[in-house]
C-alpha cells in the first residue's frame, strides 16, 4: 500500500532539504556568474581571479568550523581517534573543529604563499576583489543556514563534516591550478570561470551524496534494546 507523505515523517524534511539544496546551488551559480562578470568588465587576468576563489575557499572552511563547533546532537559513527571510537559529546565536537581548523587553515596558508608567487595581489583591484569575495560569502551563508537546520535535527555526522569540505573544494582547486598555468583574459577568463563553477557544483553534489549515504547507513543500524 503506498505511503502518503503525511504518514511518513521523513518525506517532508527530505523534500524540504531537496528544495533548499536547489536554492543553495542557484545562489552559488549566481555568485559565480556575478564574479565572472566583475572579472570580465574589469579586464582581469586569470591570476587576479584566483584571489576571490581563494577567499571563497577560506570562507567555506570558516563556516564549516563554526558548524562543527556548535554541534550538540550529532553522530560520531565511524570516527576514530588513535584507533578508538569516540563519543558524540561537546568536547568531541570542539576537538574535531579545532583539528579541522589547523589542518584546513594550514593547507590554505601554504596555498596563499603559492598564490603570492604566481599571481601577486593586484594594485587598484582590492575593492573589486573584496566585492567578489563578499558575493561568495553571501552564497555560502545561505548554505550555512540550511546546514544549521539539519544539525538541529541531529542528522549530522561529525566525521563526515570534517572531510566533506575537501571533497567540495578539491575539484574546484584542480581547475584553479589549471588557471594558474594558463594565461589570458576576456573570454578565456569566462570559460575558466564556467569550468570552475561546474567543478564546484560537482563537488557539492558529491558532498551531499556522501552525507546522505552516511545518514542512511546510520539509520539502518539497529538500536540495542535497553535491559
Amino acid at each position: 500500500m503506498p505511503t502518503s507523505p503525511d504518514s511518513n515523517p521523513t518525506v517532508v524534511p527530505r523534500a524540504a532539504a531537496s528544495a533548499q539544496d536547489t536554492a543553495s546551488l542557484i545562489a552559488i551559480i549566481v555568485a559565480n556568474a556575478f564574479v565572472i562578470g566583475i572579472a570580465f568588465i574589469q579586464h582581469w587576468p586569470l591570476g587576479t581571479l584566483l584571489w576571490p576563489y581563494w577567499i571563497q575557499s577560506v570562507v567555506i572552511g570558516i563556516f564549516n568550523f563554526r558548524r562543527m563547533w556548535l554541534l550538540k546532537n550529532f553522530s560520531s559513527a565511524g570516527m576514530l581517534v588513535n584507533g578508538s571510537s569516540v563519543s558524540a559529546t561537546s568536547a568531541t565536537a570542539k576537538f574535531t573543529a579545532g583539528f579541522f581548523a589547523l589542518h584546513y587553515g594550514g593547507f590554505h596558508l601554504v596555498y596563499l604563499f603559492f598564490l603570492f608567487a604566481i599571481a601577486p595581489f593586484p594594485h587598484g583591484q582590492g575593492l573589486w576583489i573584496l566585492l567578489a569575495a563578499a558575493t561568495f560569502g553571501i552564497g555560502q551563508y545561505h548554505a550555512y543556514r540550511q546546514h544549521l537546520i539539519e544539525d538541529a535535527r541531529g542528522e549530522s555526522n561529525i566525521g563526515a563534516l570534517m572531510a566533506t569540505p575537501y571533497l567540495r573544494i578539491l575539484p574546484m582547486h584542480l581547475v584553479i591550478m589549471l588557471g594558474a598555468i594558463l594565461r589570458g583574459s576576456g573570454w578565456i577568463l569566462v570559460l575558466f570561470g564556467v569550468l570552475k563553477t561546474a567543478a564546484e557544483i560537482f563537488g557539492i553534489r558529491a558532498e551531499r551524496k556522501m552525507l546522505a549515504k552516511i545518514k542512511d547507513a546510520s539509520e539502518a543500524v539497529p538500536v540495542a534494546p535497553t535491559p
